[in-house]
Protein backbone atom coordinates (compact mmCIF):
# COMPACT_ATOMS: atom_id res chain seq x y z
CA UNK A 1 0.00 0.00 0.00
CA UNK A 2 1.79 3.49 -1.26
CA UNK A 3 -0.06 4.98 1.56
CA UNK A 4 1.55 3.06 4.11
CA UNK A 5 4.70 3.15 2.48
CA UNK A 6 4.89 7.14 2.50
CA UNK A 7 3.74 6.65 6.13
CA UNK A 8 6.36 5.23 7.26
CA UNK A 9 8.98 6.72 5.09
CA UNK A 10 10.14 9.74 7.12
CA UNK A 11 11.20 7.45 9.49
CA UNK A 12 13.46 5.30 7.45
CA UNK A 13 14.89 8.44 6.09
CA UNK A 14 15.67 9.32 9.55
CA UNK A 15 17.45 5.76 10.40
CA UNK A 16 19.08 6.16 6.95
CA UNK A 17 20.67 9.18 8.24
CA UNK A 18 21.45 8.14 11.66
CA UNK A 19 23.07 4.96 11.02
CA UNK A 20 24.59 5.73 6.89
CA UNK A 21 27.76 5.50 8.28
CA UNK A 22 27.58 1.97 9.05
CA UNK A 23 25.31 0.57 6.19
CA UNK A 24 26.23 -0.95 3.29
CA UNK A 25 25.76 1.83 -0.11
CA UNK A 26 24.14 -0.99 -2.04
CA UNK A 27 21.03 -1.20 0.67
CA UNK A 28 20.82 2.60 0.86
CA UNK A 29 20.79 2.92 -2.52
CA UNK A 30 18.04 0.53 -2.96
CA UNK A 31 16.24 1.94 -0.44
CA UNK A 32 16.66 5.51 -2.15
CA UNK A 33 15.33 3.96 -5.29
CA UNK A 34 12.54 2.01 -3.49
CA UNK A 35 11.56 5.61 -2.03
CA UNK A 36 11.90 7.29 -5.01
CA UNK A 37 9.60 4.89 -6.77
CA UNK A 38 7.34 5.18 -4.32
CA UNK A 39 6.96 9.04 -4.34
CA UNK A 40 6.64 8.71 -7.63
CA UNK A 41 3.58 6.25 -7.99
CA UNK A 42 1.61 8.87 -5.14
CA UNK A 43 2.37 11.75 -7.77
CA UNK A 44 4.89 13.45 -5.13
CA UNK A 45 7.52 13.78 -7.86
CA UNK A 46 9.56 16.56 -7.01
CA UNK A 47 9.99 14.43 -4.16
CA UNK A 48 11.00 11.76 -6.18
CA UNK A 49 13.59 13.96 -7.94
CA UNK A 50 15.55 14.38 -3.90
CA UNK A 51 15.63 10.58 -3.69
CA UNK A 52 16.91 10.05 -7.56
CA UNK A 53 19.44 12.65 -7.10
CA UNK A 54 20.93 11.47 -3.91
CA UNK A 55 21.57 7.90 -5.87
CA UNK A 56 23.39 9.83 -8.58
CA UNK A 57 25.53 12.03 -6.01
CA UNK A 58 26.18 9.03 -3.98
CA UNK A 59 29.52 8.20 -3.35
CA UNK A 60 29.49 4.75 -4.32
CA UNK A 61 27.07 5.49 -7.46
CA UNK A 62 29.75 3.16 -9.58
CA UNK A 63 28.90 -0.03 -7.61
CA UNK A 64 25.17 -0.61 -9.03
CA UNK A 65 25.59 0.36 -12.62
CA UNK A 66 21.76 -1.21 -13.18
CA UNK A 67 20.51 0.82 -10.45
CA UNK A 68 22.00 3.80 -11.72
CA UNK A 69 20.53 2.99 -14.87
CA UNK A 70 17.10 2.44 -13.55
CA UNK A 71 17.20 5.74 -11.10
CA UNK A 72 17.82 7.70 -14.67
CA UNK A 73 15.56 6.18 -16.48
CA UNK A 74 12.68 6.49 -13.72
CA UNK A 75 14.34 10.57 -13.43
CA UNK A 76 13.48 10.67 -17.07
CA UNK A 77 10.00 9.82 -16.76
CA UNK A 78 9.75 11.90 -13.71
CA UNK A 79 10.74 14.99 -15.47
CA UNK A 80 8.66 13.97 -18.17
CA UNK A 81 5.53 14.05 -15.78
CA UNK A 82 7.05 17.39 -14.51
CA UNK A 83 6.43 19.00 -18.10
CA UNK A 84 10.13 19.60 -17.56
CA UNK A 85 10.97 19.58 -21.36
CA UNK A 86 13.87 21.49 -21.19
CA UNK A 87 15.48 19.37 -18.93
CA UNK A 88 14.60 15.99 -20.50
CA UNK A 89 16.38 16.72 -23.73
CA UNK A 90 19.32 16.92 -22.09
CA UNK A 91 18.89 14.15 -20.23
CA UNK A 92 17.70 11.94 -22.62
CA UNK A 93 20.84 12.38 -24.58
CA UNK A 94 22.95 12.18 -21.02
CA UNK A 95 21.15 8.42 -20.72
CA UNK A 96 21.68 7.61 -24.05
CA UNK A 97 25.89 7.72 -23.95
CA UNK A 98 25.54 6.15 -20.45
CA UNK A 99 23.21 3.71 -21.58
CA UNK A 100 26.24 3.12 -24.16
CA UNK A 101 29.14 2.67 -22.29
CA UNK A 102 26.69 0.53 -19.88
CA UNK A 103 27.50 -3.66 -20.02
CA UNK A 104 23.81 -4.69 -19.11
CA UNK A 105 21.22 -2.58 -21.40
CA UNK A 106 18.03 -4.14 -22.30
CA UNK A 107 15.04 -4.04 -24.52
CA UNK A 108 13.16 -1.93 -21.94
CA UNK A 109 15.42 0.43 -21.44
CA UNK A 110 15.80 1.49 -24.90
CA UNK A 111 12.90 1.40 -25.57
CA UNK A 112 12.27 3.91 -22.94
CA UNK A 113 14.16 5.89 -23.97
CA UNK A 114 12.78 5.87 -27.75
CA UNK A 115 9.24 6.40 -26.14
CA UNK A 116 10.51 9.71 -24.44
CA UNK A 117 12.52 10.73 -27.68
CA UNK A 118 9.20 10.34 -29.51
CA UNK A 119 6.98 11.83 -26.94
CA UNK A 120 9.06 14.82 -26.14
CA UNK A 121 8.70 15.99 -29.67
CA UNK A 122 5.10 14.66 -30.37
CA UNK A 123 1.73 16.77 -30.11
CA UNK A 124 -0.33 16.30 -27.69
CA UNK A 125 -3.21 14.86 -29.48
CA UNK A 126 -0.54 11.85 -30.75
CA UNK A 127 0.43 11.10 -27.50
CA UNK A 128 -2.61 8.82 -26.78
CA UNK A 129 -1.46 6.22 -29.87
CA UNK A 130 2.18 6.74 -28.61
CA UNK A 131 1.46 5.28 -24.98
CA UNK A 132 -0.75 2.60 -26.71
CA UNK A 133 1.96 1.27 -29.23
CA UNK A 134 4.10 1.69 -26.17
CA UNK A 135 2.14 -0.80 -24.11
CA UNK A 136 1.51 -3.39 -26.26
CA UNK A 137 5.48 -3.43 -27.02
CA UNK A 138 6.20 -3.65 -22.94
CA UNK A 139 3.09 -5.97 -22.77
CA UNK A 140 5.15 -8.34 -25.11
CA UNK A 141 8.52 -7.78 -23.60
CA UNK A 142 7.33 -8.84 -20.26
CA UNK A 143 7.41 -12.80 -21.72
CA UNK A 144 11.13 -12.21 -21.58
CA UNK A 145 12.53 -13.99 -18.86
CA UNK A 146 15.72 -11.86 -19.09
CA UNK A 147 13.91 -8.81 -18.87
CA UNK A 148 12.08 -9.88 -15.36
CA UNK A 149 14.40 -7.50 -12.95
CA UNK A 150 13.49 -4.71 -15.71
CA UNK A 151 9.99 -4.76 -14.83
CA UNK A 152 10.95 -5.18 -10.75
CA UNK A 153 12.73 -1.84 -11.04
CA UNK A 154 10.64 0.04 -13.00
CA UNK A 155 7.15 -1.07 -13.77
CA UNK A 156 6.33 0.91 -17.29
CA UNK A 157 3.11 -1.16 -17.71
CA UNK A 158 1.77 0.99 -14.89
CA UNK A 159 3.07 4.11 -16.18
CA UNK A 160 1.74 3.89 -19.37
CA UNK A 161 -1.67 2.39 -18.33
CA UNK A 162 -1.79 5.60 -16.03
CA UNK A 163 -1.00 7.99 -19.11
CA UNK A 164 -3.93 5.99 -21.04
CA UNK A 165 -6.67 5.84 -17.56
CA UNK A 166 -5.87 9.15 -16.22
CA UNK A 167 -6.85 6.97 -12.83
CA UNK A 168 -3.50 7.51 -10.51
CA UNK A 169 -1.19 4.83 -10.22
CA UNK A 170 -2.01 3.99 -6.70
CA UNK A 171 -5.37 3.20 -7.96
CA UNK A 172 -3.94 0.80 -10.54
CA UNK A 173 -1.68 -0.29 -8.62
CA UNK A 174 -4.60 -1.15 -5.73
CA UNK A 175 -7.28 -2.79 -8.41
CA UNK A 176 -4.31 -5.12 -9.64
CA UNK A 177 -3.29 -5.98 -6.10
CA UNK A 178 -7.35 -6.86 -5.75
CA UNK A 179 -7.67 -8.78 -8.86
CA UNK A 180 -4.84 -11.08 -7.28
Amino acid sequence: NIQQGLEIAPQILEELQKYDPYLDAHKVMIFRYKLAWLYFCSAQKRQALVHLNAIFNHEAAHLREDLQIYAQLLALLTHYDLENYSILEYRILSCERFLKKAKNTDALQVLILQLLKKLTSTKYQHKLTLYQQALSRVKALRADVYLRRSFTYLDLILWLEHKLSKKSMESILQSRFLAQ
